[in-house]
């Protein structure tokens, strides 16, 4: 178990800037707009908010609940340090695949998204959604099969959480970080709910952005990963 160090203003930082470049991730917000668009047929607003925010709450559980539990197994084996610098490493490797979707997406054959066979599942799973307990459910599911496509930022303050806090202590950033997370998809909800746009306008800004977003992403892990392997934190 390491030492309780203090957190420091650099570190915050890029728990805010890792939690910032992961929540624009197109793959959650995909998911998010595929399940609204599902229920926006039925008219009824009021639970395609209710429903919107029960699938967001259990994202943001089982992200924390998940992150906790991975934490927990790195400090407990004592293998933070070496943890923190294969999490820089491997920062520096989706940024580089990042960039390569934004200068040619799709290029080598692959995306930096989910792969066709887990969109279809996911697909399958949001479409039997048809209530708030049922949305809360099924985001435990969407959690474990989004997470290659969302992992990375989040497997990357892990580490930096591992080497430099408690357990304890590293429950309220947790908190915080998961809460950064998930504030787009909220935004989303409640975008949709007031009728300032629609689950058609959010498809169509998320398709032009995919790219730009790669970029974000990609330049946003290759910074991370550099201060994680040259020990800035």
């Amino acid at each position: 178990m390491p030492e309780d160090k203090a957190f420091t203003p650099i570190s915050m930082l890029m728990v805010t800037w890792a939690g910032l470049a992961d929540s624009i991730n197109p793959c959650a917000i995909g998911v998010l707009i595929f399940l609204l668009s599902m229920l926006s047929a039925s008219k009824d607003k009021k639970k395609l908010v209710i429903v919107g925010l029960a699938f967001t709450s259990s994202i943001y559980i089982a992200y924390f609940l998940f992150g906790l539990g991975i934490l927990s197994a790195i400090q407990v084996t004592g293998l933070s340090y070496g943890f923190y610098r294969f999490v820089g490493i491997l920062a520096i490797i989706i940024g580089i695949l990042n960039l390569k979707d934004f200068l040619r997406y799709g290029s080598l054959g692959f995306t930096m998204e989910l792969p066709q066979f887990i969109k279809s599942r996911l697909n399958n799973l949001l479409t039997a959604v048809t209530s708030p307990i049922g949305a809360f459910i099924t985001g435990f599911g969407v959690c474990l099969l989004e997470l290659p496509c969302t992992g990375g930022p989040y497997f990357y303050i892990l580490g930096l959480m591992a080497e430099n806090t408690t357990r304890a202590s590293a429950v309220p950033l947790l908190l915080y970080y998961n809460l950064i997370f998930v504030l787009p998809e909220i935004l989303i909800t409640l975008l949709i709910f007031l009728g300032i746009s629609s689950t058609k306008k959010m498809t169509r800004l998320r398709h032009k952005l995919t790219r730009p977003l790669h970029l974000i992403m990609g330049l946003t892990m290759i910074a991370l990963g550099i201060m994680a392997i040259l020990e800035l934190t």
